[in-house]
């Protein structure tokens, strides 16, 4: 402990000399570790005012009877630690940052040392490490503010109208004021009848993440009226945009929404896969996956495709969203269950609900951008068209469900329908062309359901066994009628259902 205690009464001069030395040496170790302990305490600190009571407090603990940083003019002190009272002596330094003197620091001692000059240069040190550290602290905070306008300057101000889909979006920043990051959201009018929806989240923070990330987005926004295919868009993109050596790489979801058909088609780039919302409120995990941008490489992901019926919302995010711990797995169970206890087609403002949701108990260690794409309208679209991926066929059948329910069908002619289409819905992703898409088209005439589900290419071939080959026989016996059509481009397959008591 930094303390100081008089000499002791010794019999002889050299006697007294021994202890001054003793107490000299012990002083001295124990200002190293003052000035240490202080140093750290000062650099960890976010901003000024804490930076001034990490440095008095840790004086005190270090064995300073008193410490105070106090402004150049008489006026309330910045910092106070200990009892000025029980100070025998103090010495004070003034608090530099560059040219201008920010205050000054005053430590008081219980007694005065065999070497005066030990806490006198420990004051002087103290002081130089505190101007120093408030420049810093000071330099970082403007650099934040920068970041902090500029980031939100370079998001959309507003997003487009339509009568077929609504566009919400929230950005949060972290509860810790000193981290701005990358996170961005856009939705803009193509020119060609097309929306074009962008979101993704720069590695690091500060000014040059908020930098990049308006570059990233800026670049998507260029490139989307020349390209039909996201993932192609998103290789473009990755071969032009001037991502920094600090920055490196960015993650990244960009497609483009078609209100003519209803369908949103998108591309990943190493982002967290978007999630599909029913009216039923039941999340289904749609495709994500791909290389980020900024590694030199192609982004190798595929174009997705999925129908947005009314009522349902696809919801984007950033990793903001799941990394409020290091429990990733355990931020996307909160995530889907946020999701399904939200009721998003009902809310005003959805993205910000389920932020608010998500962070109603903990808090976003780093910032979260979230962007929801919600179909309008009175009922399912006729038409489903799906990219093949494990939750399609759910997704396929819980939008059935809905169309059967608004065009009145009753509970048994709809498990009947549902049994049948989702064997043929099966059948098409499984045999259909590897990543291509398949549709379901549902028609009503007079008392009598049609449903087609087409997949793109002929059948594939598989190898025949005990657990396979009863798909047709199904459809068979929950149909009233069963027809295959097949070409070298598609294979379809018709199923007719009476709904005379419908």
């Amino acid at each position: 402990m930094f303390r100081f205690s008089r000499p002791g009464n010794g019999t002889s001069e050299s006697a007294k000399e021994r202890r001054i030395l003793l107490d000299a040496s012990d002083r001295g170790l124990a200002a190293i570790d003052l000035v240490t302990e202080a140093s750290a305490a000062a650099l960890a600190a976010p901003d000024r005012r804490s930076l001034f009571d990490a440095v008095v407090r840790c004086c005190v603990e270090s064995g300073c009877t008193y410490a105070a940083i106090l402004p150049p003019a008489p006026d309330e002190a910045f910092a106070v630690a200990g009892s000025s009272e029980n100070a025998a002596v103090r010495y004070e330094e003034p608090v530099r940052a560059q040219a201008a003197v920010l205050g000054r620091l005053e430590i008081g001692f219980a007694d005065e040392a065999s070497d005066p000059e030990i806490p006198r240069r420990v004051v002087r040190a103290l002081a130089k490490i505190v101007g120093m550290a408030a420049a810093r602290v000071e330099a970082f905070a403007t650099q934040h503010r920068v970041a902090d306008r500029l980031q939100r300057a370079l998001l959309p101000s507003d997003l487009p109208a339509h009568a077929a889909v609504r566009f919400d979006a929230a950005y949060r920043p972290a509860t810790d004021e000193t981290v701005v990051g990358g996170d961005w959201y856009d939705a803009f009018d193509i020119g060609d009848g097309r929306i074009g929806v962008s979101i993704g989240d720069v590695a690091g923070h500060g000014l040059e993440a908020a930098v990049a990330m308006g570059e990233a987005r800026r670049a998507i926004r260029t490139a989307a009226p020349g390209f039909g295919s996201p993932a192609e868009m998103l290789d473009y993109v990755n071969g032009i945009l001037p991502l920094h050596e600090s920055v490196g790489m960015a993650t990244a979801i960009a497609g483009f929404y078609d209100p003519r058909d209803g369908t949103f088609r998108y591309a990943s780039a190493g982002h967290p896969p978007p999630i599909l919302v029913g009216a039923d409120r039941r999340p289904y995990a749609l495709p994500g996956g791909g290389m980020p941008l900024g590694l030199g490489m192609s982004i190798a992901s595929p174009d997705w495709t999925v129908t947005v019926d009314p009522g349902t919302s696809i919801v984007m995010y950033t990793d903001g969203l799941l990394e409020y711990s290091r429990d990733i797995i355990a931020g996307e169970r909160m995530l889907r269950d946020a999701i399904s206890e939200t009721d998003l087609a009902g809310s005003a403002d959805p993205a910000e609900a389920l932020h608010a949701a998500i962070f109603a108990s903990v808090d976003n260690t780093d910032d979260a951008a979230t962007l929801v794409l919600q179909g309008l309208g009175d009922g399912p679209s006729r038409l489903l068209r799906s990219s093949a991926f494990p939750s399609a066929a759910a997704i396929a059948r819980s939008s059935l469900r809905r169309h059967l329910l608004h065009a009145g069908a009753t509970r048994d002619a709809t498990e009947r329908v549902l049994f049948a289409v989702g064997e043929a819905v099966a059948n098409a992703i499984e045999h259909g062309r590897d990543g291509g898409a398949f549709e379901v088209d549902v028609e009503r005439v007079d008392d009598t359901l049609h449903v087609e589900v087409r997949n793109e290419g002929p059948w594939r071939e598989f190898l025949a066994n005990d657990e396979r080959g009863r798909g047709l026989p199904i459809m068979n016996a929950f149909a009233d009628g069963v027809s295959i059509t097949t070409s070298s481009s598609s294979t379809g397959i018709r199923l007719s259902f009476g709904l005379a008591n419908a």
